[in-house]
């Protein structure tokens, strides 16, 4: 692949190269007659299209690789978030499960007896604030 970027770059030099010799060359016919001059300004038209295709190639791609850098340090932080917030709702739900672990106990030995139903309460109250993880919980 490294060998197809070289003769795509050693291409795109030749060819700019090319251009200008060609604008040189046209330098020079300026006083020639009309039709060297129009037959070399065909010759020369073709050719600057390709020389400014070559021109974007050199340019657009650093453009690219800057965006596809970019990308991917953003793709990796964003990964690293995910893993964090995955781990902190592993934390989490375990916390939940053990509260309600510890609730049930208290609630069974008579210790809170409106303890459940208090829970009860909060716990429809913030499924009512938060729908969106009142589904992915019930």
């Amino acid at each position: 692949m490294a060998a197809k970027g070289e003769i795509a770059n050693a291409f795109g030099i030749v060819v700019l190269v090319a251009w200008l010799l060609l604008v040189l060359a046209l330098y020079t016919y300026r006083a020639d007659t009309e039709i060297l001059w129009s037959r070399s300004t065909f010759i020369f038209g073709s050719v600057e299209a390709i020389a400014f295709a070559a021109a974007g190639y050199f340019f657009g791609r650093e453009v690219n690789r800057e965006r596809a850098e970019k990308s991917e340090d953003k793709a990796r932080i964003a990964q690293g978030d995910l893993i964090i917030a995955q781990r902190d709702l592993i934390i989490a739900k375990q916390n939940g499960q053990n509260l309600r672990r510890d609730l049930t106990i208290l609630t069974r030995r008579g210790a809170a007896p409106n303890l459940l139903q208090g829970l009860t309460d909060i716990t429809g109250k913030a499924q009512q604030d938060f729908p969106e993880h009142a589904a992915a919980n019930p």
